[in-house]
């Protein structure tokens, strides 16, 4: 121990790694990049609010991040004059986060475009926002 220290210093060459801590999760001091989010795809392109099916709608994504991913939010609603509401979505196994919404959960009366987006969050307090999708179409039923 006593002759790699002093190389080191004989040589000048210092080696420092800095990390902070979170609970259990070690974050890398110099994380900037919130988490990747990558194949999104839903369980059906149309969402019934009936006794029609199908009535509710998965959708999954690949969600990684070296310091860990925090949280995954789906942000959805139907008609731009409704706001956005939340589901929190879980890791299913191997960073496949997933959700699903109940057609009946779904503010407002409107039908149409069922619009989404999903943001992440990392340990590291970095986060990530796909672009809005608004390929699902909320129909009063599927015949």
């Amino acid at each position: 121990m006593f002759f790699a220290k002093y190389n080191l210093i004989r040589l000048g060459l210092i080696a420092a790694i800095i990390v902070l801590t979170n609970g259990c999760s070690v974050i890398p001091f110099a994380d900037k990049t919130g988490p990747a989010i990558e194949n999104i795809t839903t369980s059906s392109k149309v969402l019934a609010k009936s006794d029609c099916i199908p009535t509710s709608l998965t959708i999954t994504a690949h969600v990684t991040d070296g310091s860990g991913v925090a949280s995954t939010i789906l942000w959805y609603r139907v008609g731009e004059d409704q706001d956005f509401a939340a589901a929190g979505m879980t890791d299913a196994e191997h960073d496949q986060y997933t959700t699903t919404v109940k057609a009946l959960d779904i503010p407002g009366g409107e039908y149409g475009v069922f619009e989404f987006y999903i943001v992440a969050r990392d340990h590291a307090g970095n986060q990530t926002e796909t672009a809005r999708d608004k390929s699902v179409q909320l129909l009063p039923c599927v015949g």
